[in-house]
This record gives structure tokens, sequence and C-alpha cells, in this order.
């Protein structure tokens, strides 16, 4: 008689380097990692070679990392919907700022300013406020 490996499902909560120390490698488990982890971040920002699943709307990525000295295998998912609804408020939002910057700019070429040198300095003031959109 053969035993399978049993996995248990954790919530993220559940992913710390102590936690992770403390059951070891012999004790199998599913969790999503935080996104508040550096490791993630970074991973986050590489240019991913998403390799699309059976269900078109999803694409993945595996890689195998060691986090608290274990040794895992980490899955990237990437949903076509999610990314359509991210890009729709991310195209919102930046037109919302590219609105409130407008505004902002309007008003201060509406400034009458005693020399050129405050001119200078309020645009400078303005332009790292906002640096987007220098």
């Amino acid at each position: 008689m053969s035993i399978d490996k049993v996995y248990y499902i954790v919530d993220s909560s559940f992913y710390t380097e102590e936690n992770l120390k403390d059951v070891g490698k012999d004790v199998y488990w599913i969790t999503r990692v935080p996104s508040t982890i550096k490791m993630v971040k970074d991973l986050l920002k590489e240019d991913l070679e998403m390799v699309e699943c059976e269900d078109q709307r999803y694409s993945i990525y595996k890689t195998k990392v060691v986090y608290g000295g274990i040794e895992q295998r980490w899955v990237v998912v990437n949903s076509k919907e999610m990314q359509e609804r991210k890009e729709i408020s991310f195209n919102k939002e930046l037109e919302k700022d590219k609105e409130k910057v407008e505004k902002e700019l309007m008003h201060l070429r509406n400034i009458e300013f005693y020399c050129e040198a405050d001119a200078i300095e309020e645009a400078n003031r303005w332009i790292s406020k906002h640096p987007r959109y220098r």
C-alpha cells in the first residue's frame, strides 16, 4: 500500500520565512505568495515568457525559487480578462491624473510673477511634483 502525498491549501498569511522553516521540507502545501515579498515584486517586474494554457484565457510562467530555506515552485498566472480590466482602470486613473495636472498647470499659467527667476523656481517646483508630465 502506497501513501500519496498530502497537500495542504493554506492562506497567504501562512507564507512567512518562519513558518516555512517550521514546517520544513516534508510538508507539502499550496498558497498564494504575498506580493509584498521583494522576490515577488522583482519577478513581476521581469519580462516573463508566459505559456498559454489549454484554456486560452490564461497563461502561466513557472520558476523554482528558494525562500525560507525551502525550494519551491512558483507559478505566475495571467488572465486575459483581468489584464483587460487592469488596463481599463489604469487608463481611467491616468486620465483623471492628467485632468488634475492640466488644471494645476492652468492655474500656474495665470500667476503673474515678480521676476523670471520666481517663475522658473515655481515651474521647477511644479515639474518636481509632476515628473511624468515634464
